[in-house]
């Protein structure tokens, strides 16, 4: 897709590593100058039987105050 100022958009489904750090740089960025730092911060919620086995859980990262669940 073609837009003005000769920029243009493509999809990809692996992003090389050099764009995906510059993208995150570049997004973390904006968004701390628009929102605050993120606090971000990972978050695991694990689940076990009455023996101690691993039964389920949650992964999760909390983003200003919010929590994502992945």
């Amino acid at each position: 897709m073609s837009l003005p100022g000769g920029l243009t958009l493509t999809l990809a489904v692996e992003p090389d590593a050099a764009t995906v750090e510059a993208l995150g740089e570049a997004l973390a960025a904006f968004n701390e100058a628009a929102a605050g730092p993120a606090g971000s911060q990972p978050l695991w919620v694990i689940a076990r039987d009455d023996s101690g086995r691993l039964a389920g859980g949650l992964r999760g990262q909390t983003f200003w105050r919010w929590l994502f669940v992945a």
